[in-house]
């Protein structure tokens, strides 16, 4: 039949230039006068019902779509599908509501598939299209870019060579349904350098093996959005994902569905500060994350290193010099240090009466610890011989360090090794303890625990099943300014429904 032969032959031109052809480009490459497009006008009747019937059955190959963002957008939601795959419209739907309700423009980064033989069929395809793009530019962010790079599904590490591949970038993102982030060394005098990569909208599919189950495991259905800071002159970023209910619930304190905003009011369940290191503590990153928590109204708030203790650290302790270079105001002596944290604890609590805020057990309380426990208080600054014994009697009488009236009452301590799991996830681990002694590392805590948020290394990152927040303090310190980098301000605000999302400050 004339008509079928004519409609296999535009499909292989349509596969072959990876779209479907419109009428000019069929004359270009058409080289057969019987299939010509007057002839499919007259079997068809018009041009636009010869293409409603041969497209529905044409698959079409993954192909290069590059896209800029222009300058007048300020938020931007990225999410990737993997080509071929079933597509979880419950998300997308959510993804395109929430787009529209909080103006934002949505792209799909359109990743290969699982295997050489899986496209999209046309009704996915058309479905997906206008969102779909391979490489995305910023013209108000140069030094941001989301890039697809045909990153395999399965790849246990999408952000693998990423700090190689991200010079001249402040920020990278790649499409994966695997959505990990990681803070890039930097320059100790520049922003924070990130990559980070973007779940999706595409259901896991993989084979029944060990491999398979670990990256099903770590599949996550959503997206980044990024939105426009006007200080910083940069896209911040922050995660969106959907939960089994097709809910994402963002730091505006609102849940999004695809019928939009359905849902307000207190949706958080905890906040995990960045490492606080007063009295080091950066006061703006202090101020911004006070509002924060004013607005979203956490029930309970965790706190990782409150105090540095830079007056009795032990790395310092026999450096005469430096003792007397880095000393501070405020670490002059150990008494005005407490006083001066105390004062900056007693803020941020006092500024969210309703929310219990618990400090966790961090190294740098073993700061004291070891300083006490080797007598140190009698030998070194006569200043702080009179605290010291203080704070010696306290433990050696079995009672609180510090006395209760000096802290506002919704401040708690959790004792060293306690266990605190809020919606599914560890928070009382700082994570500088690690397995059998060692250090503490992500990956210790990803084998440890279903899910865990801790701090200590400065560095925000997602990886797997954990979360690293930033810091609060200043990002520049004694230990620090002059070295390269991958410090940043960053909490991590933990949902009801068990999402969550890492904020830079």
């Amino acid at each position: 039949m004339l008509n079928e032969d004519i409609k296999e032959h535009f499909k292989k031109l349509c596969i072959a230039a990876n779209h479907t052809l419109t009428r000019s480009e069929y004359r270009k490459l058409n080289e057969i006068p019987e299939y010509s497009s007057s002839k499919i006008e007259a079997l068809w009747g018009t041009w636009k019902s010869f293409i409603q019937d041969v497209s529905s059955t044409i698959n079409l190959n993954r192909y290069n779509i590059v896209k800029t963002v222009k300058k007048t957008i300020n938020n931007v939601v990225i999410s990737s599908v993997i080509d071929g795959s079933h597509i979880d419209y419950t998300c997308l739907n959510a993804l395109i509501a929430y787009c529209k309700e909080e103006k934002c423009q949505l792209y799909i980064l359109w990743g290969r598939a699982l295997n050489s033989n899986a496209h999209f069929s046309k009704e996915d395809y058309d479905l997906l299209q206008e969102y779909l793009v391979t490489d995305l530019f910023f013209e108000k962010d140069k030094k941001c870019k989301a890039l697809d790079l045909l990153i395999p599904a399965t790849a246990k590490n999408p952000l693998q060579n990423l700090d190689k591949l991200s010079k001249g970038l402040s920020t990278i993102i790649v499409g994966s349904p695997k959505q990990y982030l990681d803070t890039l060394p930097h320059d100790n005098n520049s922003q924070f350098k990130i990559a980070l990569s973007t779940g999706s909208i595409s259901l896991p599919n993989y084979k029944s093996t060990v491999s398979g189950q670990l990256d099903t495991q770590n599949h996550t259905i959503g997206a980044i959005r990024l939105e426009w800071n006007n200080q910083k002159q940069r896209y911040i970023p922050r995660q969106l994902q959907c939960d089994d209910d097709g809910f994402i619930y963002d730091i505006t304190n609102t849940a999004y569905t695809n019928e939009g905003a359905v849902m307000g009011g207190e949706l958080v369940s905890c906040v995990v500060l960045g490492d606080l290191h007063a009295p080091e503590t950066d006061m703006d990153a202090l101020d911004i994350t006070i509002a924060s928590l004013k607005k979203l109204k956490p029930e309970i708030a965790i706190v990782h290193d409150w105090m540095s203790y830079q007056s009795v650290n032990h790395y310092e302790e026999h450096r005469a010099l430096s003792k007397v270079l880095n000393a501070t105001e405020d670490t002059i002596d150990l008494r005005t240090e407490i006083d001066r944290s105390s004062k900056i604890m007693n803020k941020l609590a006092k500024a969210c009466p309703n929310t219990t805020f618990y400090i966790v057990h961090s190294n740098h309380d073993e700061f004291l610890m070891k300083w006490l426990n080797e007598g140190e208080f009698v030998k070194g600054n006569p200043a702080n011989r009179v605290i010291g014994c203080e704070l010696f009697a306290n433990l050696a009488n079995n009672t609180p360090i510090f006395p209760a009236s000096m802290f506002a009452s919704n401040i708690k301590f959790l004792d060293p090794g306690v266990s605190l799991e809020i919606e599914g996830y560890e928070v009382a681990k700082h994570g500088d303890s690690g397995i059998a002694g060692a250090k503490g590392n992500t990956n210790a805590y990803v084998k440890a625990y279903d899910k865990s948020i801790t701090g200590h290394t400065h560095s925000p990152k997602i990886k797997e099943s954990g979360v690293v927040v930033g810091t609060l303090s200043k990002l520049q310190l004694t230990y620090n300014k002059t070295s390269i980098s991958n410090w940043a301000h960053a909490n991590c605000v933990l949902y009801k429904n068990g999402t969550y999302q890492l904020i830079f400050v």
